[in-house]
This record gives C-alpha cells, sequence and structure tokens, in this order.
C-alpha cells in the first residue's frame, strides 16, 4: 500500500485491508517520505505488517519500491504481537 502525507486517510485504508473476507495476505505499507505523521499511524497498527520507509521519489517509484526494495530503505516489520517501535 503506497502512501505519502495520508495521515487522516491512512487508518480508514487499512481497516478496508483487513475487513477483506480474504486473509492469507502480507500487507506492506510503502512510505514515500511523508512529513506528517503518516508513518506513526502506520506504525501503531496492531495486525502483521511490514512498512518501508523511504525519501520522497513519487508513486511510480514508490510502487516499484514495494516489488523490489531499495538498499538505502529502512524496513519496519510488526508481528501479531509486537506493536510499535
Amino acid at each position: 500500500m503506497p502512501c505519502w502525507n495520508r495521515e487522516a486517510l491512512h487508518w480508514r485504508r487499512y481497516r478496508s485491508v483487513l475487513a477483506q473476507t480474504f486473509a492469507d495476505f502480507e500487507l506492506l505499507i510503502v512510505d514515500d517520505g511523508s512529513t506528517d505523521r503518516t508513518r506513526d499511524v502506520a506504525l501503531s497498527f496492531a495486525e502483521p505488517y511490514q512498512l518501508l520507509a523511504r525519501a520522497h521519489r513519487g508513486i511510480s517509484a514508490t510502487m516499484n519500491a514495494g516489488l523490489a526494495p531499495p538498499v538505502d530503505a529502512t524496513w519496519h516489520v510488526s508481528t501479531a504481537t509486537t506493536c510499535g517501535f
């Protein structure tokens, strides 16, 4: 799920993903250098997810980063028992 400065909308997007009936998925959130609290909101999610925080490079580069993360990226991996960092 690519995101950039969408603090107010991120919770709704996240809940929508978790409300799906298909449960065998991996949620990858790619933060494209947000300057608001988007990353903090993502880190507060309780369910398992992966967060890739990177410098702002635009939507195409952000979506590509979700497929093959760049070397200079910072990964945050959550589990069902670990929430936040």
